[in-house]
């Protein structure tokens, strides 16, 4: 028993000089490494009028749908059109998720007509 205790003391005390040890310097670098670029569409995008003409239906049928469901920010689709990543958002003037929600099919099958490729769809976060 006496033994155990010499132990659990002997740890504590390796644990707290290891706590009071000052911080190591960070030796890597602080710029962020860019995997992928995503573009965001939105109506002032030079080119792609394929996804500006989806992105105005889109936003014409879910405000004239109403604000339905859940407040939810940041929702949309990520997806590859032409060789480069994009993220395509409804910019509905509501934030009811269902508003937009409703038609999520279809758009995604406007996408896919126009030869999108890697679609999904992000279901953002609520607000």
């Amino acid at each position: 028993m006496e033994n155990i205790n010499v132990e659990i003391e002997n740890l504590l005390k390796q644990k707290n000089s290891e706590a009071l040890e000052p911080p190591k310097p960070f030796l890597g670098s602080f710029e962020p490494e860019i995997i992928c670029e995503v573009i965001l569409v939105l109506p002032s995008l030079e080119g792609c009028e394929e996804l500006k003409e989806i992105q105005a239906y889109w936003k014409e049928e879910a405000d004239f749908y109403g604000d339905r469901g859940a407040c939810v920010l940041g929702a949309g689709f990520e997806f590859t059109y032409k060789d480069k990543r994009y993220f395509l958002q409804s910019l509905s003037r509501w934030q009811g998720s269902l508003s937009w929600e409703h038609c999520k099919d279809e758009i995604q099958e406007m996408l896919i007509n126009i030869g999108a490729e890697s679609i999904t769809y992000e279901w953002g976060v609520m607000d």
